[in-house]
């Protein structure tokens, strides 16, 4: 269940049809540590600084669409644990439509712990989590109702690939741009 911050804002939500912008793909709880150097050679290093931020592409741009004014929905997936709850309630807190962001129980989200150089260079640590590829739950109605589609690599990666079509990186979907991660 989402936590109570989500399900405020979800409620305050416009419909579906006012949405201008769907993002549809991966979201993960990033765990940043900011370091003087990325070490050469495996050691221990003690971080200057950390925070805990939602990530993946397709979450992060509905944020910044929402940032900037623009009416957003995402749709992706977690599991039912503490970090999909933290990004529920970060995308909540930005204002993004969050009613299409499944948390599945018994599922381990995507996290990575991000090391970021002084100089700005940085190394990625994911993990996946067990979440199914399933795009069965997508409420893909809300597509037509929608502006525009972005990130939508998800929705369409299954269909082309199994079809053994190649991916494009940008292609009209009932009748609009979507663009893939």
């Amino acid at each position: 269940a989402l936590s109570a911050i989500s399900i405020r804002n979800i409620t305050a939500l416009t419909p579906i049809d006012a949405i201008d912008v769907i993002c549809l793909g991966h979201a993960a709880l990033d765990r940043v540590y900011t370091v003087d150097a990325i070490p050469a050679v495996p050691t221990k290093v003690r971080a200057t600084a950390y925070r805990e931020v939602g990530g993946g592409m397709a979450a992060n741009a509905a944020c910044a669409i929402a940032r900037l004014g623009g009416r957003v929905a995402f749709w992706g997936r977690a599991g039912d644990d503490a970090a999909g709850a933290a990004m529920a309630q970060e995308l909540a807190a930005y204002g993004v439509d969050a009613r299409a962001f499944r948390r599945l129980a018994g599922c381990r989200s995507s996290q990575s712990a991000i090391v970021v150089g002084a100089k700005g260079e940085r190394l990625i640590v994911s993990h996946h989590g067990d979440v199914p590829d399933d795009a069965a739950w997508l409420p893909l109605d809300d597509v037509r109702k929608a502006r525009k589609v972005a990130n939508a690599g998800d929705l369409l990666r299954f269909e082309m690939e199994s079809a053994g079509a190649a991916l494009p990186s940008h292609k009209r979907v009932l009748g609009y741009d979507v663009w893939f991660e």
